[in-house]
């Protein structure tokens, strides 16, 4: 991981798990991609075993809007709203963590915080 790549930002954790929302909608790390996230001077390590792109209003599915359109691009160049509608996020396992030089095959001390960044 010699450039990181800013790919989403914490938005729940656990000791053992983390969810992440994608800065872009449909840009979610490659499911078993090895991703970072920083708190102060812990680094976590976790695996991606899950994504998911959704409406952001709770319990408000989105509908088809391909009906009249040639292609899919066409809905959102139709509907350009979609795209501050949806979310995509992904969830990552913790499989380790960083305090200073030693790195630790375990679960960290506490969860992620809460709007660090995620790099892949």
């Amino acid at each position: 991981m010699s450039e990181e790549q800013r790919v989403g930002e914490v938005i729940e954790a656990s000791t053992t798990d983390f969810v992440a929302q994608c800065y872009e909608l449909y840009q979610s790390p490659p499911l078993g991609s090895l991703v970072k996230t920083r708190d102060l001077g812990v680094e976590l390590y976790g695996i991606v075993y899950n994504a998911t792109t959704t409406s952001f209003e709770p319990g408000r599915r989105p509908i088809a809007r391909g009906k009249d359109e040639t292609t899919e691009e066409g809905i959102y160049q139709a509907s350009p709203q979609l795209l501050k509608l949806l979310k995509s996020e992904f969830s990552s396992l913790v499989v380790g963590h960083r305090q200073g030089d030693k790195l630790y095959h375990y679960l960290p001390p506490k969860p992620a915080r809460i709007h660090g960044f995620v790099y892949l």
